[in-house]
């Protein structure tokens, strides 16, 4: 089981939700979303736990580092010019998405 009753650390950069894989050879890509869904963490943890039927209190939230960039974008126009990435999928749907696979693929309920 995922998310028990343990405090779980988050730390996400992004989120990407991906049903097939584009491979190239000797290339890297980032991929990413777009601007629009760039949130704070607390948001996309919120929307984990909404999904797996949980609240925050099994989430410790620590005070920034003064060390840690604060805001990071990702520049992935790379992966638009070479791959023609164009998300389709929003956060709301991938993270939904990709809890019913792990639910599915660990055969476990949360």
């Amino acid at each position: 089981m995922f998310l028990r009753s343990k405090k779980v650390p988050f730390l996400v950069q992004t989120f990407l939700f991906s049903k097939g894989f584009c491979g190239a050879k000797k290339f890297v890509y980032i991929v990413g979303g777009g601007l629009e869904w760039e949130s704070a963490i607390e948001d996309y943890s919120d929307l984990v736990l909404r999904e797996v039927g949980r609240d925050d209190s099994i989430v410790t939230y620590k005070a920034d580092e003064q060390v840690t960039t604060k805001v990071k974008h990702m520049d992935f126009s790379k992966a638009v010019r070479g791959l023609r990435h164009d998300p389709k999928v929003t956060p709301e749907e991938g993270i939904k998405k990709t809890v019913e696979w792990m639910k599915k693929e660990y055969n476990t309920e949360v």
